[in-house]
């Protein structure tokens, strides 16, 4: 007798349905495995020569500081931390991401419309889709700089990471010290200006005491303690942790 057809769901949504979390961050590891060195080297040397060519005027406006393209070659540079992360992510710790990102968008809003934290300031280009003059894809931008700040001194502070008041003041250096290279490039291309206080390199001291105050409640808020996974490598281990036993890791070390 044939299946009913109205009650078999089509091959698609089956293949959809019988992928559990463990089969999708195995694909992940092996799509980010496979392509490394796109991931690692050809995006991040396009980007930068596409970004240099539309500040010196070299590239016709469809491509010139092209929305989708950045967006979309920011976004592939990010797998690899996708990647590392998704087995350690449980509930409370998605909890804690969506707050940051909630922050992340809070605090942009705010900074274009009043000028604080960070002091006055204006896109001078779309970083994909705009919102209220923030970019929706904010979060593809702000929570890997705190978040590969905080993994980087998790690795480099070992045990003593374990304490907050190490661990808090530490990342939240980390984080000031990678925006003091990036703000003032961001500038120089003309990703966005200020309108007072350029003491550095075209960016006022006000922004960096703005980045104190997100990386501190960015930090904070990626320090809750999660339910069954940790943010940190597995002593004794090269490998991160997985629901089915240790996977390799595919492009950063957790």
């Amino acid at each position: 007798m044939a299946p009913d057809r109205a009650s078999a769901p089509s091959a698609p949504f089956a293949r959809l349905a019988g992928l559990d979390r463990e089969r999708v961050e195995t694909r992940l590891d092996g799509l980010v495995e496979r392509n490394r060195f796109a991931i690692a080297v050809v995006f991040p040397v396009t980007g930068a020569a596409l970004l240099l060519a539309s500040a010196r005027g070299w590239l016709p406006d469809p491509l010139a500081f092209n929305p989708l393209l950045v967006l979309v070659g920011v976004c592939v540079m990010r797998l690899p931390l996708v990647a590392g992360l998704a087995p350690l992510l449980d509930r409370r710790a998605a909890l804690g991401v969506a707050l940051v990102t909630a922050y992340a968008y809070a605090v942009e809003y705010v900074g274009v419309t009043t000028g604080e934290p960070y002091g006055p300031f204006e896109y001078g280009v779309s970083l994909g889709p705009m919102v209220e003059g923030v970019p929706v894809g904010l979060p593809v931008f702000f929570l890997p700089l705190v978040l590969n700040s905080y993994l980087l001194c998790l690795l480099l502070l070992g045990d003593r990471a374990r304490l907050w008041f190490v661990r808090i003041p530490v990342v939240v250096a980390t984080v000031v010290a990678i925006d003091l290279v990036l703000d003032p490039g961001a500038v120089a291309l003309g990703f966005w200006r200020y309108f007072e206080g350029v003491a550095f390199y075209g960016v006022p001291w006000s922004n960096y005491r703005g980045w104190v105050l997100s990386a501190a409640v960015a930090v904070v808020s990626a320090s809750q303690p999660s339910s069954g996974r940790a943010w940190s490598r597995p002593t004794g281990s090269t490998c991160r942790p997985g629901r089915g036993g240790p996977k390799s890791d595919a492009g950063v070390t957790v």
